[in-house]
């Protein structure tokens, strides 16, 4: 298995450290099982070791608000995978849900993205267990079992040996059915401790229904003395009962009416009414408490109309007060004296720009800056061109220029030096003349032959100019002329530079009248003295302190700049005194309002007082009536109570006649049959709590035998699982020590041989010591043996810790055999380090790992078989050059060519 290609996107290890927004790497140029990551520090290296895994990355490792990508390429017997892992930013600081998906050649495995799902295909796939993160990666700070305790260890080897999960599952489900059987346990020793003890219950049980029959016995003896009585006797019970029922009611009544003549007696009384006259005296006054109730239910109609009324008026005059108050305090009072001020300076700025010839204009103010920045352009331009002229210059730039006189000059110039060309040649021939009349002076003095052709030229020119002095006369005089026209072409080149230099002048002074006429019209407007003779100032070397000193413009300028501002400041007013003395208008119709409701609520509270008033009267007058009424009532009542038992009594009298010859014998009979009921009905009494009793005992022991049953089943389950549950714990002896220590005998096997190839071969590790509370790893060397490795040196702890962890790794998974290695080699002397690469190259091969990335700050890997990604170097130590490492990264570069 191994990598072919690799892209991040957003990491900020890479950000920061390379100015990376995204790192992509193609691993089909690696030639070799090692892949060495080089540069110099916080580059990013150890952000790309960690990187390289199969899982979506912590939320750290992204460039904050910024959406993150990792995508992996892996080829693993043929089959091509290809992982995409997004991590996007959620615009408040923070991540949205990661997405992960996998492709197996081309087909998607983990359609809906989720993380979960996604780790489950990668360990299906790839035959991964939950440790595969801390295994395929060893760093300086992590180093695998090797710096762990044993007690650590032996808990972490136990959860990397996935053959053992499912004695752990077992484990688990036997623990918790273990507590449920436990507490069932617990609940049936408690229920049986609250019923009490068995031997208790059945002896209390069998008193109880001793009691039972006992007053069973005495209720059947009473019932016998009645059957016996009613034998004797020959009475009819209905009769005798029937009389005594007459008598005792007969009875109750006389002390009924005697009580019922003592209430008619205080009636009488309170209220100084005869019987006779109750009924008409209760109707006169039922029938006026009547009349003056609906005189009540009139008044209160409209003593309650017009108190709601009252209560909203009351509600609305607080209201509006309250409104009042508001508005009062939200309003202004300085807003009309700051709008009556802000109308003065308004005015004032007016007057002013009407004292300085302007009117009001808010457009100009754009203009007059314009003039204002125009003066400063000219002044300078102004003193350029007058710079080293004189008052003439000056004057006929402005004035009297000619464009035709440089032409006119060059010309002129042309003119003489076309004349000293033709002098010059007219010398030339006077000088050759000269010179060959001067070879008469070498003439012998006896020569008379004026035909020789040595002297013929020479007599005649002589004899046309008669002498040489002639001729010497006339040379001399060219000469004079040929001087004279020279000195007048300087005098002539001079004034031409003189005129070209005025008419370079004269161009800026056409730039000047350019800039001037650009803002003609604001000038006139505004500073037409300055348009009309500005021309003259510059002619007349004017110091032109208008322009350098624009005081009137600039006071038009600011009092218009004042007076915008003024008028804007002055509407802004404007609202508010509208807003003010709208404000102040509603306050004075409010308080108007409040005084109209005032005079309103005065009359209403004169009305609701009389009606309240006489409603009290009134109900004052009901209360008497109803009092009336009442006594009367009850009055009433107790004469027809006097007269129903007055009635009832004469009935019963006339009843008891009838019985009257047997009633001694039946009532003596009835007697003694009702002193055997009572005794009856009292020993049933008795009975009842005593068969209660029996019953609840009855049931109680029937409970008793279910749960001691059940208790049993339940403890016999419990003792089942408990010994189960001992065979499969992780601690104690249980399988999965005894798995362990066969499982890790192969490792220990395996990384012997690893270590063999280092230190020349001079460690080797002992047998483990794996029990239910440890796992200690001894090792020997020179010397005695270590009884654990964590207590070895920096150096022994971690190649002995790497060889481990590699190991255990190859035993993880069939598929994956990726290794990542961060600066593992640290700690090792020179020539181990040296030896590194080459054992690391034997281990991938014993171990059949593809790839293993390592960081390393050693110089030898430039010259290792390996392959390298250079990240960022310092340029004064990059061997890039010079590596003969196989280079399939090199950051350097990609920024060169970027």
């Amino acid at each position: 298995m191994r990598y072919t290609y690799a892209k991040f996107i957003g990491y900020i290890g890479f950000y920061n450290g390379l100015g990376l927004d995204q790192l992509e790497i193609d691993f089909t140029k690696s030639q070799h099982k090692i892949i060495m990551i080089s540069g110099i520090n916080g580059c990013g290296k150890s952000t790309l070791m960690n990187a390289l895994n199969l899982f979506p990355d912590a939320s750290g490792s992204f460039v904050p608000d910024r959406n993150a990508r990792k995508i992996l390429e892996i080829e693993d017997n043929g089959n091509i995978y290809h992982i995409d892992i997004h991590s996007d930013a959620d615009m408040k600081g923070g991540r949205k849900t990661t997405k992960a998906y996998i492709q197996k050649n081309g087909q998607e495995l983990n359609e809906n993205g989720n993380v979960s799902s996604y780790k489950e295909t990668i360990f299906s796939e790839f035959e991964l267990d939950n440790n595969y993160l801390s295994l395929s990666k060893l760093s300086a700070s992590e180093k695998g079992l090797a710096d762990k305790t044993p007690s650590e260890r032996k808990k972490f080897a136990s959860n990397i040996i996935d053959n053992l999960e499912t004695y752990n599952d077992m484990y688990k489900t036997l623990n918790k059915k273990s507590l449920i059987y436990k507490s069932h346990i617990n609940t049936l020793h408690t229920k049986i401790q609250n019923i009490g003890d068995k031997t208790l219950l059945e002896t209390n049980l069998q008193n109880l229904k001793m009691q039972e029959k006992s007053i069973n016995d005495k209720i059947l003896f009473c019932n016998n003395q009645i059957v016996s009585i009613r034998a004797k006797s020959s009475i009819d019970e209905n009769e005798a009962r029937r009389i005594q029922e007459l008598t005792d009611h007969k009875l109750e009544l006389s002390k009924q009416q005697n009580s019922i003549q003592i209430q008619l007696d205080k009636l009488y009384s309170s209220t100084k009414i005869k019987a006779d006259d109750v009924q008409s005296v209760y109707d006169k006054n039922h029938e006026l408490m009547i009349q003056y109730k609906t005189q009540v239910e009139s008044l209160s109609d409209r003593w309650k109309t017009n108190s709601e009324k009252l209560a909203d008026n009351s509600q609305k005059i607080n209201s509006m007060r309250a409104d009042i108050y508001n508005s009062e305090s939200n309003i202004d009072e300085t807003i009309s004296e700051q709008y009556e001020i802000s109308n003065q300076k308004i005015h004032q700025y007016e007057k002013e720009l009407s004292d300085l010839g302007q009117k009001p204009n808010p457009n100009s103010i754009q203009p007059l800056t314009d003039l204002i920045s125009l003066y400063k352009r000219l002044v300078s331009m102004i003193d350029n061109l007058s710079e080293g002229l004189v008052l003439s210059d000056l004057d006929y730039i402005v004035n009297r220029y000619d464009s035709s006189d440089v032409a006119k000059l060059q010309n002129s110039i042309t003119d003489i030096q076309n004349q000293v060309l033709s002098e010059k040649d007219n010398l030339t021939k006077l000088q050759n003349e000269f010179s060959t009349i001067s070879v008469l002076e070498q003439r012998p003095k006896n020569c008379k032959i004026d035909g020789c052709p040595f002297v013929k030229d020479a007599l005649d020119i002589q004899k046309k100019y008669k002498n040489l002095e002639n001729l010497a006369n006339l040379v001399a005089e060219k000469m004079q002329g040929i001087n004279d026209h020279s000195i007048k072409s300087t005098e002539l080149l001079d004034e031409l530079d003189h005129m070209r230099m005025l008419d370079q002048k004269h161009k800026e002074y056409y730039l000047i009248c350019n800039e001037v006429e650009n803002l003609r019209d604001t000038m006139i407007a505004y500073d037409p003295e300055v348009y009309y003779t500005l021309g003259q100032w510059i002619a007349t070397a004017n110091p032109l302190n208008e322009l350098r000193n624009p005081k009137r413009i600039q006071d038009i300028l600011n009092l218009q700049i004042q007076l915008q501002a003024e008028v804007s400041h002055n509407h802004v007013l404007s609202v508010q005194y509208d807003s003010y003395m709208d404000k102040k208008k509603l306050v004075d119709k409010t308080k108007e309002l409040i005084r109209s409701l005032e005079k309103e609520q005065s009359e209403l509270s004169i009305s609701v007082s009389d009606d309240h008033n006489k409603i009290i009267e009134f109900n004052k007058s009901i209360g008497e009536l109803e009092h009336r009424c009442s006594e009367e009532t009850i009055y009433l009542q107790w004469i027809e109570k006097m007269q129903n038992i007055t009635g009832e009594i004469q009935t019963i009298e006339h009843d008891l006649k009838s019985f009257e010859s047997k009633s001694d014998l039946a009532m003596r009979a009835l007697s003694e049959i009702e002193a055997n009921q009572q005794t009856i009905a009292q020993e049933t009494e008795k009975l009842k709590p005593v068969t209660d009793q029996i019953n609840i005992i009855s049931g109680q022991l029937v409970l008793l035998g279910s749960y001691y049953k059940e208790y049993e089943e339940y403890k016999q389950s419990y003792d089942t699982i408990e010994m189960i549950k001992k065979y499969c714990s992780p601690t104690g002896g249980g399988i999965q020590t005894i798995f362990m220590q066969l499982y890790m005998r192969k490792t220990l096997e395996l990384s012997n041989e690893l270590l063999s190839m280092l230190f020349g071969g001079e460690y080797q590790l002992l047998d483990f010591i794996i029990n239910d509370k440890e796992f200690r790893i001894p090792f020997v060397g020179s010397g005695l043996p270590v009884d654990d490795i964590s207590n070895g040196s920096a150096s022994q702890v971690d190649i002995m810790g790497m060889a481990i962890n590699l190991v255990l790794l190859y035993q993880a998974s069939t598929h994956y055999n990726i290794a990542r290695l961060d600066e593992v080699s640290g700690s090792l002397d020179t020539y181990n380090r040296s030896q590194f690469i080459g054992v690391l190259e034997r281990m991938a091969d014993v171990l059949k790992f593809d790839q293993i990335f390592c960081i390393s700050h050693d110089s030898e890997i430039d010259n290792a078989n390996v392959d390298m990604i250079k990240l960022k170097s310092l340029e004064a130590y990059d061997t890039t050059n010079n590596s003969s490492a196989n280079i399939i990264y090199n950051y350097q570069e990609i920024i060169h060519n970027s």
